[in-house]
């Protein structure tokens, strides 16, 4: 994140996205646990928090969340759950 800070500061970018993406994991009993939107959320406007403590100028910061959530295979669901910064100078 700090690169991501230092490249969106030294670009005095226009705009900082920051995308979450929801998961869900396959269980052993079959059953799909999803991910609350609510949790990747947060886990946006956390990275969002850092970003502003590294001077990123936070009118440029836009946080958001992809509605859909990507089927889980029960081996890679964990890896599904990111976040994608974007900086545009």
């Amino acid at each position: 994140m700090s690169q991501a800070a230092a490249y969106a500061n030294a670009a005095s970018a226009k705009v900082v996205e920051i995308t979450a993406h929801r998961a869900a994991s396959l269980l052993s009993n079959g059953r799909v646990l999803t991910e609350n939107e609510s949790i990747a959320t947060r886990r946006a406007e956390g990275v969002a928090d850092i970003l502003r403590g590294l001077g990123t100028n936070p009118a440029s910061i836009r946080v958001r969340v992809v509605p859909e959530v990507t089927k889980p295979d029960g081996v890679s669901d964990p890896q599904k759950r990111l976040l994608t910064i974007r900086v545009t100078p």
